[in-house]
């Protein structure tokens, strides 16, 4: 599966192809959210419109592009990259943080697309998440993939490549026929 790589994750060998995210529109998303969730209680108006013009479309801006994704030979890794928020001061700083789901413990990959509103209906949902399950639960919910349909079937082609890689170990005589027989009753005084 020969692919770009995002500079990102160049130089890291284990990467097989990365995606990109739709940075602008994720911007725009959440921009229009904040700035609608701000129209709602009066009593916040003044910090409402302080906090979005000094701070919030940057700390939006600066979130959406700190997202990145790629197939590993170990499985899902999504990496959400140190970024200011709040007052953009160093001591809010979000830290790194990294996740890979391993392929044998993918469940489940699903692309929800964009429908209906946000923000009491003044926000048209635009967003495509695509949820990342395993048996223990949710485990990744990505928002604005630029082709989430590629990212699933690309995410499938390699479970299916790992889970074909995996010896199978043979089942012994003695425990395929224990599987086929139920042990015997148990009789009070024998």
């Amino acid at each position: 599966m020969a692919a770009p790589v995002e500079s990102f994750f160049e130089g890291d060998d284990s990467v097989l192809k990365s995606y990109a995210f739709d940075y602008n529109k994720i911007t725009e998303f959440d921009n229009d959210v904040m700035w609608w969730s701000a129209c709602i209680p009066p009593c916040f108006w003044p910090c409402a419109v302080i906090y979005p013009l000094l701070c919030g479309a940057a700390n939006n801006r600066d979130a959406a592009r700190a997202q990145h994704l790629a197939l590993t030979r170990d499985g899902i890794r999504f990496v959400f990259d140190k970024h200011p928020s709040a007052c953009r001061c160093q001591c809010f700083d979000v830290g790194r943080t990294s996740k890979t789901v391993p392929f044998d413990k993918l469940t489940d990959c699903d692309v929800q697309e964009p429908a209906g509103t946000a923000v009491c209906c003044c926000v048209q949902n635009r967003l495509n998440v695509v949820t990342v399950d395993t048996a223990s639960g949710r485990e990744m919910a990505l928002r604005g993939l630029e082709d989430p349909f590629q990212f699933k079937k690309d995410g499938a082609r390699e479970l299916w490549r790992t889970a074909r890689a995996r010896p199978r170990q043979p089942a012994r005589r003695a425990d395929r026929w224990r599987a086929r027989c139920p042990p015997p009753a148990r009789q009070c005084g024998r």
